[in-house]
């Protein structure tokens, strides 16, 4: 983060594709964009397409190859590290118990880093639906306890994650416990406010 970087130039080439409509249009089917960290002996390219966006990696020295990241999944594990580092820095010393709103892809890397980071909590997942919250927390994590108790879920957690795409928000004015840590990551409006 502190070594100077050379981007590619211009920032961002774009390449018209047989079906320009996808992604944005005015950016073409395809991107690539590259920058190379010289004091790091790294260089990237991005190339992105509406589904499959890549990461390739390789050293400045050699031209070797150094790998291939889905960006797509480095999004997800950035939100997820963000989480951690926020219930860390604002959270109490001891999490005990812990609510995951949302069973996305991103909260997929959430609930995996949850779970991992503070092993001794319990960590409930609540979905759209119970039996969704019950296929993620099979397929993330068998340490999340699946729920469809939403009020019930988050009295006495020490920590509220939402990452949800919701039309309207769950979260409601006066459910939280005194010294509960709620964070708000999702894409709409996922928590009421109380005017007073």
């Amino acid at each position: 983060g502190l070594s100077p970087e050379v981007q590619s130039n211009p920032a961002v080439m774009t390449i018209a594709g047989p079906r320009p409509n996808l992604g944005r249009a005015l950016l073409g089917q395809y991107r690539i964009k590259g920058a190379s960290i010289p004091a790091c002996g790294a260089a990237g390219a991005l190339l992105y397409t509406r589904d499959h966006p890549y990461l390739y990696l390789w050293d400045t020295e050699t031209d070797e190859p150094i790998g291939m990241v889905a960006c797509d999944w480095l999004s997800q594990y950035r939100v997820a590290v963000t989480m951690a580092v926020a219930i860390g820095v604002l959270g109490k010393p001891n999490i005990r118990k812990a609510v995951l709103f949302g069973a996305g892809k991103y909260a997929t890397e959430a609930g995996r880093l949850l779970a991992q980071q503070w092993p001794d909590a319990q960590v409930h997942v609540l979905a759209s639906t119970l039996s969704s919250a019950q296929r993620f927390a099979a397929a993330v994590d068998p340490r999340l306890v699946p729920t469809d108790d939403v009020r019930g879920s988050i009295e006495n957690a020490d920590v509220i994650v939402t990452l949800t795409n919701t039309k309207a928000p769950f979260v409601q004015p006066g459910w939280l416990s005194p010294g509960s840590l709620l964070l708000s990551m999702g894409s709409a409006h996922e928590v009421e406010f109380d005017d007073h």
